[in-house]
């Protein structure tokens, strides 16, 4: 019986995935994008709106990255201008901060009555990335040197033959001071998708998890099993709720996260770091959650380098390598772990500590 069930639930996966058609954007909305393309993968990005990626898909496939494809081509005048006091409107896709998001707004005079910790810096989010080099598969963006960070970063996305992208970020300090930060890169997927992450439960603390407005009882959405953190796809909200939040903090054995969306693995693979140059507040791999009662909100799958401690004009830089995978498997636990070793199995960038 138990063979039955787990062939019918693979033979409907299967048909999902062949049924499965291209995303539904406008010509108008793609053509705002500058794109990365060959035969096995395609990538949008918005260099005027932080440089951020907000399309990585398989040719002829859908995007596994969580988009507002409705903002992609809106006027000059409904972006937000980073000279404007900071505002908070959610492009989404792929963008990259710094960290501990604590001292975000803790060293700068450039809007004063900022000092929580949100929103993240308008320069960065915001800000135009020119253009300085760019080709069929390789584009590299410089953006402006922020007052609020005090950095300047540039970012080189490459597209790969087999469909694999490296996306690397290097910040220069531009202050006429030191300054300490390390590079978080986040990459926001839809919520209703299971994701994985790495962890060594050799570490002290190989997890913390939080989830700060529903508390820690009666929680079973979440687990390790085989030397792995799962984060389940949905969350049973009290009646009237609004929704809420989660988040794991992780030491791994492997800079991998990984989330099965649609018919794709998506693997995230960051370069190696030293668990404990990671800044306290923070740990290497982390997941973000928002739970919203009409599944509308969406999961963030963050790195972080290496904390350091900058000179005027010394820089910072991370890089990880995203891949998709074509899957078919059923969707429970055991099938998919199964799939995401046997596919970084085959993988030479998976970094150990």
């Amino acid at each position: 019986m138990q063979i039955i069930k787990r062939f019918v639930l693979l033979l409907s996966s299967f048909f999902t995935l062949l049924c499965q058609g291209a995303d539904d954007y406008t010509a108008e909305q793609e053509a705002a994008l500058t794109w990365l393309k060959n035969d096995a993968a395609e990538v949008g990005i918005l260099p005027d709106v932080g440089g951020r990626i907000v399309v990585y898909r398989r040719t002829g496939g859908n995007n596994v990255l969580y988009a507002k494809p409705e903002l992609w081509n809106e006027t000059d005048e409904k972006r937000p201008d980073p000279m404007d006091d900071p505002q908070s409107k959610l492009y989404q896709g792929h963008i990259v901060w710094v960290a501990p998001q604590d001292e975000w707004w803790r060293h700068q005079n450039f809007s004063p009555k900022y000092e929580n910790i949100w929103p993240p810096d308008p320069f960065h989010i915001y800000g135009n990335f020119n253009i300085l080099e760019q080709s069929a598969t390789g584009i590299t963006l410089r953006g402006p040197a922020s007052p609020v960070w005090g950095v300047q970063m540039t970012k080189r996305y490459t597209l790969a033959e087999d469909g694999a992208l490296r996306l690397e970020t290097t910040a220069v300090n531009s202050r006429d001071e030191a300054v300490s930060w390390n590079l978080w890169t986040v990459t926001r997927v839809p919520e209703d998708v299971r994701a994985y992450a790495s962890v060594n439960m050799l570490s002290d603390e190989p997890l913390r998890f939080d989830l700060p407005r529903l508390g820690r009882q009666g929680f079973p959405y979440w687990g390790v099993r085989d030397g792995w953190f799962y984060l389940e796809p949905r969350l049973p909200l009290p009646p009237g709720s609004e929704g809420t939040n989660c988040k794991a903090y992780i030491y791994p054995d492997k800079m991998v996260l990984a989330a099965f969306i649609g018919g794709d693995l998506f693997l995230k693979l960051g370069d190696p770091v030293h668990p404990r140059a990671i800044h306290p507040a923070h740990r290497p791999l982390e997941i973000w959650r928002t739970y919203s009662p009409n599944h509308d909100g969406f999961m963030e799958l963050e790195m972080h380098g290496d904390f350091t401690r900058m000179e005027p004009g010394e820089s910072i830089s991370y890089g990880e390598t995203w891949r998709l995978v074509p899957q078919a498997v059923a969707n429970d636990v055991e099938s998919q772990l199964k799939f995401l070793q046997q596919a970084l199995s085959q993988r030479k960038e998976v970094t150990h500590h």
